[in-house]
């Protein structure tokens, strides 16, 4: 399937991901649709990261290489974003394997389905080593996405294609939610646009222990959080009570009336989500 002009980017960040990224990367450059980019955003490697994207670079002339310092991974998702110049963003991580039809399904919904902004797939976790563990499934249709949201992220984020002009105009991603960036995102975005999810199954999404929503649980959770708490205060007429560049803290939160018990709830259900699924720190 190829469409005029540059159709889709694929936007990865990258940050010490040596183990997984050839693996990651080969499932991009095979995709069966044709007509695309890849962004690698190498946000500060101190790994063997640069050296395999540059391999990669040499061998398929649509693949574009950034290297900048370590800034966070809102900054350099926004930093990939911004030099995308396709009518598409699609996300990728570079611990992650697409099904080689998945940008191509993508583009056929979206193009198809002219009020959705951002669509995701189903996915299937696997270990570390590449072992299957299960299948998990997220709501298709934008009113069942938008009334779980606040309690679920329903939209899964290395598996999202995005309309480049909304994400422009929604602002992009706020640094403020580092750790739960993609869920302040898709709450904006249900405020103006509609969501969906394919019914395939179109990615593999890798658990271990060096990906960010494991080393940087805490923070994911109070990002989470904090989230949904302006989403809420936005959709009641209220100001957004969180902005700026610096991660929302605990403190953050206190002011904004999260008490740290049930913050700590939270913290401890995302731990046994872990530890049910034998994903444990060395």
């Amino acid at each position: 399937m190829i469409l005029e002009g540059m159709q889709v980017s694929v936007v990865m960040p990258v940050f010490n991901a040596e183990r997984f990224l050839a693996e990651a990367m080969e499932s991009v450059l095979a995709q069966s649709f044709e007509d695309f980019e890849a962004i690698a955003v190498d946000d500060g490697s101190t790994d063997g990261s640069a050296g395999i994207l540059e391999r990669y670079a040499r061998r398929d002339g649509r693949l574009r290489v950034f290297q900048r310092g370590h800034q966070r991974l809102p900054a350099a998702l926004n930093f990939g974003c911004a030099r995308a110049e396709g009518r598409y963003i699609a996300r990728m991580d570079a611990d992650d394997i697409a099904m080689p039809e998945r940008l191509e399904r993508q583009v056929k919904f979206l193009e198809a389905h002219p009020r959705v902004a951002i669509l995701g797939t189903q996915i299937e976790r696997i270990r570390q080593d590449g072992a299957r563990m299960n299948v998990e499934r997220v709501p298709l249709e934008h009113a069942e996405i938008e009334a779980n949201m606040q309690r679920i992220c329903c939209l899964f984020h290395p598996t999202v294609m995005m309309r480049a002009e909304a994400v422009r105009e929604l602002g992009g991603y706020r640094e403020a939610f580092f750790g739960a960036e993609d869920h302040d995102l898709w709450l904006r975005a249900a405020e103006r646009y509609e969501l969906a999810n394919l019914p395939d199954v179109l990615l593999k999404y890798r658990l271990h222990t060096g990906a960010l929503s494991f080393e940087k649980l805490e923070q994911q959770v109070m990002a989470a959080t904090a989230a949904e708490l302006s989403a809420a205060r936005r959709r009641a007429g209220q100001d957004d009570p969180f902005g700026g560049n610096k991660p929302v803290t605990r403190q953050d939160l206190r002011a904004a009336g999260i008490g740290d018990d049930r913050l700590d709830s939270s913290i401890r259900k995302a731990r046994d989500w872990y530890r049910q699924r034998e994903i444990r720190s060395t």
